[in-house]
């Protein structure tokens, strides 16, 4: 029981480093993304493990991709987990704008996260397929010293 414990903690962790491994440059993420929310990947990524890659009963991947364009900071996190079916992605889409998450509450905390920090002055969207995977795109104003005043200004 001990070794079987062992193991399966083993491939967890194993599947969290493969989830790290990214297409971020370490200089413009020390550069850039300083200002980002700290633990905004963190939700997003645990449910793509366990709702996503582990429910898909095959090996599966998450990419992490980091754009800047201009002022702006594009996220997309992809994985090819399961996925979600339509029904099942209009009640998460819902629940972002709702205080019933529908049991994903941490989309929803990161949502509200975002919405706190950049104003209307971001996005978020969901993208799924059964059977092929989930997309998540994020696209928020880059925060440097005295810029946050300015997104509630606007």
């Amino acid at each position: 029981m001990q070794v079987q414990l062992s193991e399966k903690k083993y491939k967890l962790k194993a599947m969290e480093m493969m989830a790290l491994q990214s297409n971020i440059n370490p200089h413009f993420l020390a550069n850039t993304a300083s200002r980002v929310m700290k633990l905004l990947f963190q939700p997003i990524i645990e449910n793509a493990i366990y709702h996503g890659i582990k429910e898909s009963n095959r090996f599966g991947y998450i990419k992490v991709r980091l754009r800047r364009k201009g002022d702006m900071l594009h996220i997309t996190i992809i994985d090819t987990g399961i996925g979600m079916r339509k029904e099942r992605l209009q009640q998460v889409r819902k629940g972002l704008h709702r205080e019933e998450t529908g049991g994903h509450i941490g989309i929803y905390n990161t949502y509200k996260r975002l919405q706190l920090n950049h104003g209307y002055m971001f996005s978020f969207a969901i993208f799924s397929k059964y059977g092929w995977g989930t997309v998540i795109r994020m696209e928020f104003p880059i925060l440097t010293e005295g810029t946050e005043a300015e997104v509630w200004e606007r």
